[in-house]
């Protein structure tokens, strides 16, 4: 079984390897809008579309590496956490069990301490179940590690949702068409009409 600091390593090298591989995707994700950038420019049209779906793969990996990368470094700080405090609670629990020893050798074959079998077996106790809970602490630590994702299948599983059309997002509006403009009405040629023909007034 892996003990409870081979399981803090193992996630402070997850939280280490997430950043590694976010910074790289970083400087994909500038390199690849400039590219897109440039397609538009010189009105390249379908590398743009392609373009804008290596990024939108390049965002969705990032977005699950951000994640994994948080839930490993909640991990390890949490087990740290309690890894150390039972530590130190073992390490109490063994030296008073090693105290308890070397009196009980020294006075027990004279009767003058009675209850420190008594005492003796709930530190034995203690010290077992401190055991118990750094096991279950690095099992705990353990489960919150995510197995790695094949890029490859996550790749195909972005593109096929851009190829069937992005679910959960509306498709773009259709823009308006342009408003005819009005030409002068009937008799309304932008001159002064002849007087006596303005406005009545009341």
């Amino acid at each position: 079984m892996t003990t409870p600091d081979a399981m803090l390593a193992n996630l402070l090298a997850e939280v280490k390897l997430a950043d590694k591989k976010l910074a790289q995707l970083a400087e994909r994700r500038g390199d690849t809008e400039n590219s897109i950038r440039a397609a538009l420019r010189a009105s390249d049209r379908p590398a743009a579309e392609k373009l804008a779906l290596a990024l939108e793969r390049i965002k969705d990996e990032q977005r699950r590496l951000e994640n994994q990368r948080a839930q490993a470094q909640r991990a390890y700080e949490q087990g740290k956490v309690k890894i150390r405090d039972l530590k130190s609670n073992l390490k109490s629990a063994q030296a008073a069990k090693h105290t308890l020893d070397a009196l009980n050798a020294v006075i027990g074959a004279h009767g003058t301490l009675s209850a420190a079998d008594d005492i003796l077996a709930q530190i034995e106790q203690e010290v077992a179940t401190n055991e118990a809970r750094l096991e279950i602490a690095a099992e705990e630590a353990e489960s919150l590690i995510e197995p790695e994702i094949d890029p490859k299948l996550l790749a195909e599983s972005v593109l096929l949702e851009f190829e069937q059309g992005s679910p959960g997002k509306p498709a773009p509006r259709a823009a308006p068409p342009a408003s005819k403009e009005l030409g002068p009405g009937p008799g309304d040629d932008g001159r002064e009409p002849p007087p006596g023909q303005g406005k009545s007034i009341g």
